[in-house]
Parts: C-alpha cells; structure tokens; sequence
C-alpha cells in the first residue's frame, strides 16, 4: 500500500488495537463486505484500495478525500464496502475536497 497510517487526517481518532475478535491481518469473508470506520487499519486499507481499485491519483489529497468521505454524516450508517465504493465514487465530486 502507497500510504500509511501518518497520512490519515483522523489517525488519533481510530482504534489501532485489534477489537471484538477482529484481527487487523486477517481479510476473510467479512472484512471483504464491511468496513469498521472505528478501526484505523481497516480505514488505511478502504482509502488505499479505493484509490487503486478506481483508477483515482495516487495523491494524499485523494487518499484524504476518500477518508473524508468515509465519515461524512451521509456515509455514516453505511458499513458495507460496495456501498461505500458506489456511493463515494458516484459522489467524489460532489462532496468537498479536504486537505
């Protein structure tokens, strides 16, 4: 992955410990369809692979917009990987750009 836990604007605001059983290496069935915006790892890989899997700039601006999107209130109920995909990709001009 391009970009690290330093470059999340949110970094302090995330749990870096591994919770509820989850296990920040492991990728099965349930990380691959749902994303816990609580949990700084599974942020760093969302933002990273939104980015490469879209074709977007690999840019810390972008990296930062997509973490930007991922809590926005709109965004906020959503935990489900496709839909944060569709909605931020279909939305990624409409929403603010952040530095």
């Amino acid at each position: 992955m391009k970009f690290t836990k330093d470059d999340l604007v949110h970094k302090d605001d995330y749990s870096w410990h591994v919770d509820g059983g989850d296990n920040p290496d492991y990728r099965g069935i349930k990380d691959k369809v749902l994303v816990d915006k609580t949990e700084g790892y599974e942020v760093l890989y969302f933002c990273n692979h939104f980015l490469t899997d879209n074709d977007f700039a690999l840019t810390v601006q972008n990296f930062r917009h997509v973490e930007h999107c991922l809590l926005l209130p709109e965004l906020k109920a959503v935990k489900s990987r496709a839909l944060l995909y569709e909605n931020i990709k279909k939305n990624w001009f409409v929403y603010a750009f952040t530095q």
